[in-house]
């Protein structure tokens, strides 16, 4: 990572701004998170782009350097997951947001994904984002519309059509038809 810094889109001298955050990884990766932090200007004075004090600096906002760090701390450690898990070309600002959402109140995530989504969305959303971000081509893609329609048809005849991941399903039983 090159850098995380905070990115001011004002030249006002006074005043209070929400802060925004700009992290740099070469040249494929710009991405942009508006924060909910809301900053004096004259307070703002006191930090480095990068969110240190400046050099001889003794009175500043407390408060305000712990909310810097915080949000800070939860970028970076946001964006290495999503570097984890895919090229960090790819990562769109969606779910550059979205992470650091989860890291910065991950109980109110996990109460969201208490929502249902069911196997068919699920596998939906898979088809068409692969498909949007280049992960395979359109032939892979209608190869995985007739695998929709067979998934479809198999849960339509089992009465299986709202399964989600939530649900704690029984292994099928099978019956036996004995004469």
């Amino acid at each position: 990572m090159k850098g995380l810094t905070i990115f001011q889109r004002t030249t006002k001298k006074t005043g209070t701004i929400k802060l925004r955050f700009r992290l740099r990884d070469g040249r494929n990766v710009d991405l942009y998170h508006k924060s909910n932090i809301k900053a004096e200007l004259k307070d703002l004075s006191a930090f480095t782009p990068e969110g240190d004090l400046k050099p001889r600096v003794s009175v500043y906002n407390r408060e305000l350097k712990l909310q810097i760090d915080i949000e800070r701390f939860a970028i970076e450690k946001a964006y290495y997951n999503l570097c984890r898990t895919k090229d960090k070309s790819l990562i769109t600002i969606d779910e550059f947001e979205k992470s650091i959402q989860k890291e910065l109140s991950p109980e109110q995530t996990e109460q969201g994904q208490k929502d249902d989504v069911t196997l068919l969305e699920r596998f939906h959303l898979f088809m068409d984002d692969g498909l949007k971000i280049g992960v395979f081509q359109k032939t892979r893609f209608r190869h995985y519309q007739v695998t929709y329609r067979i998934l479809e048809r198999f849960l339509l005849i089992n009465r299986l059509v709202k399964i989600s991941k939530a649900d704690n399903l029984r292994p099928m039983e099978h019956s036996v038809h004995t004469p």
